[in-house]
């Protein structure tokens, strides 16, 4: 188990509030990741260790889809990471209790929410690290292997650096910065990932700044 994490199991229905073409067939179910691991088989549902001073802060600031209005500056942000890093999508999501909310976003695909295990976003936030988390090729991940986060997703390339919030001394991650390509890439290197962080911390004062004037 990994350190800072606790596991709840749960039977792998997520799919249930998803359209009939987006919904894996009986040879997706039955499809072997490894050879003697079922792919779907049960999730689960990663959380981390500060999960319910996370939601709490989440709940308690109302940084929800409806209540977190997007601003020209969280644009600008999502606009400076579309072009810098030449990406076909970039978004600034706050990961919830149940769904993951893209607050602001440029490029496509664009997508108000998600359930929350549907999403790279949540292993971000679960992750017992503050850094930058890069799949090259997702398709090819060893850490997502298995998830629907990875099944479901149209992107191979993908970046997140987490939007980190302080509070009473806790740092928490209540969200994620990211970009993302459908075509996979062969490196992202540790100034790239300055860069993203830097981002990540513009977009954390922006909220901030956004939710103190409502």
């Amino acid at each position: 188990v990994t350190k800072g994490l606790t596991r709840t199991m749960q039977p792998a229905r997520a799919w249930d509030c998803l359209s009939s073409s987006q919904v894996p067939g009986n040879d997706d179910l039955n499809r072997n990741d490894s050879g003697d691991n079922e792919l779907w088989g049960e999730m689960m549902q990663l959380e981390s260790s500060d999960e319910e001073a996370r939601i709490s802060l989440i709940e308690t600031e109302r940084l929800g889809l409806e209540s977190t209005p997007d601003t020209p500056q969280l644009q600008g942000l999502c606009t400076i990471g579309l072009r810098t890093f030449k990406s076909s999508a970039c978004r600034i999501s706050i990961v919830g209790k149940a769904h993951t909310w893209h607050i602001s976003q440029c490029g496509t695909p664009r997508v108000l929410t998600q359930p929350r295990n549907n999403t790279v976003c949540n292993h971000v936030v679960t992750e017992d690290s503050e850094e930058v988390q890069v799949f090259l090729d997702i398709p090819q991940s060893r850490t997502l292997a298995g998830t629907l986060a990875a099944a479901l997703n149209t992107a191979r390339f993908w970046a997140g650096a987490p939007l980190i919030f302080e509070r009473n001394g806790k740092r928490l991650k209540l969200g994620v910065l990211v970009i993302a390509d459908p075509k996979p890439r062969t490196s992202f290197d540790e100034e790239q990932k300055a860069m993203l962080a830097a981002l990540a911390r513009a977009a954390v004062r922006e909220l901030e700044a956004t939710k103190a004037a409502f």
